[in-house]
């Protein structure tokens, strides 16, 4: 599979596509509105676009083609609601 740039994969973020970044650890992104969630074994987060930017502006990008994601948004939310 190509690897793809950050800028390149932004407007099939919004259009709802996933993709694991190609370094290790791998991460798993997915847009969510304005915001992109962003996923690995140790590491859960819900960032800005211009965050997300920011971070991972050298990392490139494949498109996940697994069936299930690791993003489970209900869990993240409900995860955070008791955290509060």
């Amino acid at each position: 599979m190509q690897p793809f740039q950050l800028q390149h994969i932004l407007p099939y973020l919004k259009e709802g596509y996933r993709f694991k970044s190609i370094h290790q650890p791998s991460i798993l992104v997915k847009q969510s509105g304005d915001h992109v969630m962003v996923s690995s074994l140790n590491y859960h987060a819900k960032l800005s676009l211009e965050d997300f930017q920011i971070m991972y502006e050298a990392t490139l990008f494949v498109l996940d083609e697994e069936e299930e994601s690791t993003i489970d948004l209900e869990k993240d939310s409900e995860f955070y609601r008791w955290k509060q």
